[in-house]
């Protein structure tokens, strides 16, 4: 859904977002009213809003509690707004959704797939935090480790600008709006960027104590030293973002108070300082563990950095494919071919409709898959400008596989046109059999439709087509440069041109 909003070429205008729901098929309602205290006892849940910022407009979203409201431009950081201070800045623009579930059984079970993977996980640090740790001193410092390591990644989220419900709630709470500016800021501890350091800090920490209970090492000393590096970290970073930057980051302040926290407790709890064999263990132990972290978690990073990298590519080239002028640039160049009427043929949607969308097809063609997909979800559009015509381009000389499906496709679409709809989808999925398709819905020998298919063969001889899938938009082949399935773009558009040219 994001790539689809972002990549939109209007985006972010409300334009871009009503495209959205289109394209998803929810419903939603664009009107203009007139800008009144009046006008808003009809507003009875959440909805969008043209709001004025400055010389220019946004689209805010309006979250309505009772008698509170609520408003925010980035669907994170929501403020309480007074009707009088909203009618101010209201261009009377606004945008009604209907409630939408998306959640799905399917939906469903692949969350619950994605969540067990980090079951077995939970379970087992739960089951080594009640079983594996002897102390109150172990336990405070591996939950507090766990927390900061927590919070280390969503410092991470912000600065590589993953989305995260919990972060952007606590970066984007009130009276707060310095979490970006100091993570992204480049301020460095030690030589370390904030979110690298604490992660291979606690991370390290986490997995010390796991190995120190296992290998029943009861000396502290050395992780009580280190705790002390908190207290001058802590005064950086404070005075870094309180002289500095003159910004306040929460997550940030919450990882300074844990470090904190376990260098009191470690004060609280460590009597005098053992030098033994049992401290170069711990030593070597934490070293190894350490330089393990830095040796995995950089590729990590590499690898998430280069995936949100991908995404904004992915962003930029489909907002680019998505440009209707390209598009029109690009269809004037191709062939135009004519689109003679073939009496009987299939014709889904709506028979009458503006746009026809021609589509020259084989059952056993493996090319053609992809193509009735994105034909599907154009007539799932379920608009009633729109007139799908498919037309086969098959060998009629003998009676084989190749023409039996298609004789028989005609045949279900003359006995009930919503009927083919089904069968024609099983023929055009992926690992499709065409033995056991025949066997499931039968074959027809009505020489009628083999008419037909020697109509449409004749057709495709005619214009020199060859080849199958073939797309025609109104006549014209579409464009080589853009992957059928965009054609789910431009729907909108290619109608509402052919309605002006017929107006």
């Amino acid at each position: 859904m994001k790539l689809q909003l972002e990549s939109h070429p209007d985006f972010p205008s409300l334009f871009s977002i009503t495209e959205l729901f289109n394209h998803f098929s929810i419903n939603s309602s664009v009107y203009e009213v007139p800008v009144e205290e009046n006008t808003l006892d009809y507003f009875e849940n959440s909805f969008l809003a043209q709001i004025k910022k400055e010389k220019e407009e946004e689209i805010a979203i309006i979250k309505i509690n009772g008698e509170i409201w609520e408003i925010s431009t980035d669907g994170k950081k929501f403020e309480k707004i007074e009707k009088p201070e909203f009618l101010k800045i209201w261009t009377g623009i606004c945008m009604v959704i209907e409630e939408v579930n998306f959640e799905s059984s399917t939906n469903s079970q692949n969350k619950i797939v994605e969540y067990s993977k980090y079951f077995f996980l939970i379970t087992g640090l739960i089951f080594f935090f009640i079983f594996g740790l002897n102390s109150i001193l172990e336990y405070s410092q591996f939950s507090l480790s766990l927390i900061g390591l927590t919070f280390s990644i969503l410092i991470l989220f912000q600065e590589l600008e993953i989305n995260s419900t919990l972060g952007s709630k606590i970066c984007n709470s009130e009276n707060n709006t310095g979490c970006n500016s100091v993570i992204k800021s480049g301020m460095k501890i030690l030589g370390f960027k904030m979110s690298d350091l604490t992660i291979l800090y606690f991370s390290t920490s986490l997995i010390s104590w796991i190995a120190f209970s296992l290998l029943n090492i009861q000396n502290f000393t050395l992780l009580f030293l280190i705790s002390l590096l908190s207290f001058p970290i802590a005064f950086y970073s404070i005075y870094s973002q309180k002289i500095v930057l003159k910004q306040w980051c929460k997550l940030c302040l919450g990882i300074i108070s844990i470090l904190v926290i376990q260098a009191v407790i470690f004060l609280s709890f460590s009597d005098e300082i053992l030098i033994n064999s049992s401290f170069y263990n711990s030593l070597l132990i934490y070293s190894v563990i350490g330089i393990l972290s830095m040796i995995i978690w950089y590729p990590i990073k590499n690898l998430l950095k280069k995936s949100q990298e991908l995404q904004k590519t992915q962003i930029s080239f489909t907002k680019f494919k998505r440009d209707f002028e390209l598009f029109k640039l690009l269809s004037e160049k191709e062939v135009n071919y004519p689109v003679n009427k073939i009496e009987n043929e299939i014709v889904l949607g709506n028979e009458n409709g503006l746009l026809e969308i021609l589509v020259v097809t084989n059952p056993l063609c493996g090319f053609c898959k992809k193509t009735h997909a994105a034909i599907e979800k154009v007539l799932n559009k379920k608009n009633e400008n729109i007139r799908i015509v498919i037309r086969f381009n098959v060998n009629t000389n003998e009676i084989h596989d190749g023409n039996k499906i298609p004789l028989r496709l005609l045949e279900l679409y003359h006995q009930n046109k919503e009927s083919v709809l089904e069968p024609m989808h099983e023929i055009y999925s992926e690992g499709s059999n065409p033995k056991n398709w025949l066997q499931k819905w039968g074959a027809t020998d009505n020489e009628n439709f083999l008419e037909i298919l020697k109509q449409e063969e004749s057709w495709c001889k005619q214009n020199g087509i060859t080849f199958t899938p073939l797309v025609l938009v109104d006549g014209k082949k579409f464009p080589d440069k853009f992957e059928y399935e965009d054609i789910l773009y431009f729907i909108d558009e290619l109608i509402e041109e052919k309605e002006e040219m017929l107006a």
